[in-house]
């Protein structure tokens, strides 16, 4: 299964490019979730677009040129099958029933390693940060809801997370909150599950 995806990338033009698999289901269920338009409006650059106004690229122009390189590395050749290289075996999907492709995680991995940025990006992401820090020493609920709706396999790294001070990658975790709420609807059961296990490795 491919969907064929085009958009008009600032000083390139317009570009195409094939989603594959699993990614076409993430990228449809995101999209009717309001979540593509989402990544469509935040910056990747965050504040820095204040600043400077040239950084002006947003996580989705991000998302697509990723998506972009991919498809063009599959579909080299005309071959829809040229394996990309991971540091992980596929075989690990395929005994969980879920026979994804190099392709196809490597594109599902670039959308779901950026939907978890809020607006202003790294900014947010430092103020949730000192919220979640001074919840977790008052003991007011906040970090132990966030906490408790992590899969337990991460809350340690979570945990981890926080008293390293790095908020560099709490979009991962908000990532994993967006996908957990999904997850309420059966039919997005199996695509969320594999966007979990992805953003939980």
């Amino acid at each position: 299964m491919s969907r064929e995806i085009s958009y008009n990338l600032p000083g390139y033009g317009f570009a195409n490019c094939y989603l594959f698999g699993e990614a076409v289901d993430l990228y449809n269920l995101l999209d009717n979730s309001g979540l593509i338009e989402k990544t469509k409006k935040t910056y990747q650059l965050g504040t820095m677009k204040y600043v400077y106004p040239g950084a002006h690229h947003t996580r989705y122009e991000y998302i697509f040129t990723q998506w972009m390189l991919i498809s063009n590395i599959v579909v080299s050749k005309g071959e829809r099958n040229v394996e990309l290289s991971l540091s992980s075996s596929l075989k690990e999907f395929e005994t969980r029933g879920w026979p994804l492709s190099g392709g196809t995680v490597m594109q599902c991995l670039a959308l779901l390693s950026n939907m978890g940025h809020m607006y202003d990006t790294f900014t947010s992401s430092r103020i949730l940060f000192r919220l979640l820090l001074e919840s977790k020493e008052q003991g007011d609920g906040f970090y132990t809801v966030y906490k408790r709706n992590l899969p337990h396999s991460v809350q340690h790294v979570f945990d981890d997370l926080l008293s390293k001070g790095n908020y560099y990658k709490l979009h991962l975790f908000n990532a994993i909150h967006i996908m957990q709420g999904l997850l309420r609807n059966p039919v997005n059961k199996q695509i969320c599950e594999i966007s979990i296990h992805l953003l939980t490795q």
